[in-house]
């Protein structure tokens, strides 16, 4: 029970048939090439300052527990386990969600990075889920250097991107911090702390001197957003307290008042010790404009354990937003030129492919229609140039060899879909034809070997080509005999009345030669011809060498009649005279032909009818 519900899941996932198990393959392609696509949406929302990741990442907890199960069921069901787990595709399914679940786990520093990078394995496994299925080999190859294209080139653009936009925050980071520096020289710590409201006229000079500095700034093109001086709460260090604020208005912070760095979430670090920026840039209240903060001590004339004051500057960062929205349309218009590029390279690299493929397949179809003089053109001197010079000098010659020795039309047989059902035997009723030379024993001794040939070649090309027309198989030659059988055609209900018509047109054009060679004085025999109707084993016998031929009772039995034929004539066994229903149209359509019943002994039977038909000038002459 359990092994076939093993075999069942296997077939479902594997070997999808049906609406339901497709339905499941195209929903995974489709996660596969949503996860794709991830990343490409998270990237476009750094490039504008959002994290698309930090908002959604629920979406890769669903994605990684549709791949986990996927595996998990895969694992389960398949055949060979271990053979499974490190085979390439077991590999991929794996490494498709099991480093996400650690990345995810953990809070990591660059976790986002490494998800980035790690999606992009799910290509190969978009591929893997598409290998059964039944696209060109022009798209295969196209997905083949696409599939390249990303696992190279997405992970080096996104590096080449976080790289740059790093340069420019290290250098916008230095640059505030030189400005800060400078700034907070110019002030006394003790100065400022003995201001004790705004209504000090001190305040006023400390205020007008920090918008002096702002506007001297902004003139440079350094856009600062807030300049103002701060002092650390002797009673809670995570607070800061506002002494002279630059900014007037509604921005403007009151003498006095308290920022609370953990309330607030701010980056901002209490440690007065020395300049720094903040570790990270951060938005203003309305959400869009980027900032980054930094601070100074400033100096002071008398000894403490830290400095008392800081002068906080906060530098408007559109230049970042702009450079990384820049850099991020550098980098999406690299990977879709590269991407571009790509396509236009596979479809030429595909086409070089496939023209010599399609040209091996005109080949394949000109052998089935027995076009033996048709030749591959050879388009390169490859591999696939070498394929075809072995059809053009090998393999059309071994072919038309097998269809000739073979005859055409076993040899379509063992060619098409009834191969098997050949290998395996089958029943079918057919018309056996035998024919054979009156005399030919007696009077081939006469001649010579060469004049023996020539006469069987002469006469057996005319007896074949009539075959030929009439779809009749020939089995074989028995020394001077002929062994023919005849299958139905599609939508043919029996066989025997296109046998009788083939022996007659045979007799016909045979007599005709007969009559020629012996009035030359050569080797000339009259030809007997029995045929009989019914079921036999059609297939391939032997072990070695095998042989497609038909054998039972109604073999033995055509060969009997043929035995008691009259020289000229054609002998009918029962079956095949009323199958053909010969006695009604003979004589319209072969008025020189007659026929009659006639009892005759043949080997183990006695009283044997056989119809005979005989040419009328024939019963002239006896």
């Amino acid at each position: 029970m359990e092994s076939s519900l093993k075999q069942a899941i296997w077939n479902f996932l594997e070997h999808p048939k049906g609406v339901i198990p497709k339905s499941v393959r195209y929903f995974l392609i489709f996660i596969v090439l949503f996860s794709i696509a991830y990343p490409f949406l998270d990237f476009i929302s750094l490039t504008v300052g959002r994290d698309f990741y930090e908002d959604h990442r629920w979406i890769e907890w669903v994605i990684l527990i549709i791949f986990g199960t996927e595996y998990a069921f895969r694992l389960y069901s398949a055949p060979a386990r271990k053979a499974f787990i490190f085979s390439f595709n077991g590999i991929i399914d794996f490494l498709s969600f099991a480093p996400f679940v650690i990345l995810l786990s953990f809070d990591m520093e660059y976790q986002t990075y490494g998800l980035r990078l790690l999606r992009f394995m799910r290509i190969s496994q978009s591929l893997r889920l598409l290998k059964y299925s039944n696209l060109k080999i022009r798209t295969k190859i196209f997905l083949a250097f696409l599939v390249a294209t990303l696992m190279i080139l997405v992970p080096t653009l996104f590096y080449v991107y976080n790289y740059f936009t790093e340069l420019k925050e290290n250098d916008i980071r230095r640059s505030l911090l030189g400005y800060v520096v400078v700034a907070a020289n110019q002030f006394q710590a003790e100065d400022i702390l003995a201001i004790k409201s705004d209504k000090d006229p001190k305040y006023k000079e400390v205020q007008n001197k920090l918008i002096k500095i702002r506007e001297d700034l902004n003139q440079t093109g350094i856009t600062i957003r807030y300049i103002y001086i701060n002092k650390k709460d002797s009673g809670d260090p995570t607070k800061l307290v506002y002494l002279v604020d630059a900014e007037l208005g509604e921005k403007h912070s009151e003498f006095g008042s308290f920022y609370d760095t953990v309330a607030m979430n701010s980056p901002w670090s209490t440690d007065f010790s020395k300049a720094q920026t903040a570790p990270e840039f951060d938005f203003d209240d309305d959400g869009d404009t980027l900032m980054l903060t930094a601070w100074s001590p400033i100096p002071t004339r008398g000894v403490w354990d830290e400095p008392p004051v800081i002068l906080s500057m906060d530098v408007l960062a559109s230049d970042v937003q702009e450079a990384k929205k820049a850099i991020g349309i550098l980098v999406i218009l690299i990977l879709g030129g590269s991407i571009l590029i790509i396509s236009v390279i596979s479809v030429l690299f595909s086409t070089y492919f496939n023209k010599p493929i399609l040209e091996i397949i005109k080949g394949i179809e000109a052998f089935e229609n027995q076009d033996f003089d048709y030749q591959i053109n050879i388009l390169s001197k490859d591999e696939l140039g070498r394929v075809g010079d072995l059809f053009n000098k090998k393999l059309f010659h071994l072919m038309k060899d097998f269809y000739q020795f073979m005859y055409a039309p076993v040899a379509k047989m063992l060619t098409g879909p009834d191969r098997q059902s050949l290998m395996e035997g089958k029943y079918e009723h057919v018309s056996v034809l035998y024919t054979d030379f009156k005399g030919f024993t007696s009077q081939s001794s006469l001649f010579a070997p060469r004049q023996v040939v020539e006469y069987l070649n002469k006469s057996f090309a005319v007896m074949e080509k009539i075959v030929t027309e009439y779809n009749g198989i020939i089995d074989k030659h028995i020394g001077d005999a002929l062994m023919v059988y005849f299958i139905p055609k599609p939508g043919e209900t029996n066989t025997a009345q296109r046998a009788v018509k083939c022996a007659l047109a045979m007799q016909a054009s045979y007599t005709a030669l007969y009559h020629s060679m012996k009035e030359e004085g050569g080797l000339a025999c009259e030809l007997r011809v029995g045929i009989n109707s019914g079921d036999v084993i059609l297939g391939a016998i032997g072990s070695e060498k095998l042989e497609v031929t038909v054998i039972g009772n109604t073999v033995n039995l055509a060969n009997r009649v043929e035995s008691a034929a009259k020289p000229g004539g054609i002998g009918l066994s029962p079956a095949t005279a009323t199958q053909s229903k010969v006695a009604y149209w003979l004589e319209d359509e072969y008025p020189n032909w007659q026929w009659a019943e006639e009892l005759v002994d043949v080997k183990h039977l006695e009283n044997f009818p056989i119809f005979q038909l005989t040419p009328k000038t024939l019963k002239e002459n006896e």
